[in-house]
């Protein structure tokens, strides 16, 4: 699904005036109307990984998101994890040999990758360090992942690794390759996720013109209309 998003009335952008809104860019400004483009974030909330159900850690930053303004995004979702049956880079849609992708952005407007094969290449752009609310954390906080570096599940140490616990995670620090794949601990620990949306498509705001445009078109249909009922009576 891809959701089309306004350049002036989603939290974020400049002409919103909450303060906590304000802290999460929704709408990059370096793209034109009609570009494409997704979204990334770190969950301020923890879990365990002892799940190899994808759709809970889908669910879990899904609910994470929807707490927060991106909830008035009306977009879906996906961890960046993988399970033994579900690879990351087919979890969220952004593995590069089935499609080019679009540019991915944290929260604070800052470009992580330029499309699916820079995802996966070992180096991102920036590292992912924003919460749902657009605000940095301190230190670099443990990401579960179960992932290698090209975005596959990792074949021990997935999400849920019922056989010996352990599960693959990432530094959210990092922008090099341990930013998914840095070691592996217990699945019992409480830590973080990394959390895509789908495909984002910026829309130009109605200008002063069209907004005038659609009053004349407004008041000539009601004249026409009165003419209509003149003319029966």
């Amino acid at each position: 699904m891809i959701v089309c998003v306004g350049l002036a009335d989603l939290p974020g952008h400049p002409s919103k005036t909450n303060s906590v809104q304000a802290s999460v860019i929704s709408v990059p400004m370096d793209l034109e109307p009609g570009d494409q483009y997704r979204l990334v974030f770190l969950t301020f909330d923890r879990r365990y990984a002892d799940s190899s159900n994808i759709e809970v850690y889908n669910g879990f930053v899904s609910n994470v998101a929807a707490m927060s303004v991106l909830g008035d995004l009306n977009t879906t979702w996906k961890a960046i994890g993988s399970t033994a049956m579900v690879d990351a880079r087919t979890n969220t849609g952004t593995d590069p040999f089935v499609s080019v992708g679009v540019p991915i952005y944290r929260l604070d407007g800052v470009r992580i990758a330029n499309n699916n094969a820079d995802l996966w290449d070992g180096e991102l752009l920036a590292p992912i360090i924003t919460y749902e609310t657009g605000l940095h954390p301190t230190g670099s906080p443990e990401v579960w992942t179960g992932t290698t570096v090209d975005g596959a599940a990792h074949v021990s140490e997935s999400l849920g690794n019922a056989s010996t616990h352990r599960v693959r995670i990432g530094w959210s620090a990092a922008s090099g390759w341990t930013w998914i794949n840095s070691g592996a601990r217990d699945y019992g620990y409480l830590f973080r996720f990394y959390a895509i949306s789908d495909v984002l498509t910026v829309v130009p705001e109605p200008t002063t013109a069209a907004m005038l445009g659609i009053g004349i078109n407004g008041v000539v249909l009601i004249a026409l209309s009165r003419n209509h009922v003149r003319r029966r009576r």
